[in-house]
């Protein structure tokens, strides 16, 4: 992944963030799924790959404040099952040179229309040209808070790097809809299969480490 402007400012890692999230889990045909790099291995049951789509709010007390839509590809690397983005766009410069130069995430910009409680409704544009827009209601929510250390391995400076990512929030399972633009990049999602929604509300979460940030 190329590194953009260094003239960007961006924080440093670790990034502490907060917001809401609501995302769709689909199975795609193999044919259809995104290119993904050496060295990461698509996971394939029956013919169909998994792809995670979805939106994210950064709210009030994130060390930076966008919206965010991106679609990931579950696989392996390493042996290890894991995730990798393959599309993501935000609202924020500075989070696309840091997402970029930290990460190796293939951060574009985009305009937003957000309305997540997490339940709520979304909208991404290009140029005025639809990328994305999606809808999820709450069916069942959880009382109490959960924790969840996850993340995903990213392409940078020509190797495959994991990601941390360590997030706290509130889930819920429900209902939705993830719609591409019909000239969007994730047009392929038009024809694959939803087959859960869900959202992590009112989370806290730190992404990276210290030891991320270049030398």
């Amino acid at each position: 992944m190329g590194a953009i402007s260094s003239s960007v400012d961006y924080p440093a890692a670790p990034w502490e963030l907060h917001g809401q999230t609501h995302g769709h889990l689909f199975t795609v045909p193999k044919a259809l799924l995104p290119e993904t790099p050496d060295g990461f291995r698509p996971l394939i049951i029956a013919g169909r790959g998994i792809v995670v789509a979805g939106w994210v709010d950064y709210q009030a007390g994130s060390v930076l404040q966008y919206g965010e839509v991106f679609a990931a590809v579950a696989g392996f690397a390493s042996h290890r099952l894991t995730g990798i983005v393959t599309h993501m766009w935000v609202d924020s410069p500075p989070s696309r040179a840091g997402g970029r130069e930290l990460w190796g995430y293939p951060k574009e910009l985009a305009s937003f229309e957000l309305a997540l409680h997490p339940a709520g409704s979304a909208r991404a544009e290009i140029d005025g040209s639809d990328l994305a827009h999606g809808t999820f209601r709450s069916w069942l929510k959880l009382p109490f808070r959960v924790k969840l250390k996850s993340g995903t391995t990213q392409p940078l400076n020509g190797r495959l790097r994991p990601v941390t990512l360590t997030i706290s929030g509130i889930p819920a399972l429900g209902s939705g809809s993830f719609t591409p633009g019909p000239a969007s990049p994730l047009a392929f999602l038009a024809s694959s299969r939803r087959i859960a929604s869900f959202a992590l509300g009112d989370f806290a979460a730190t992404f990276g480490k210290a030891s991320d940030n270049p030398a």
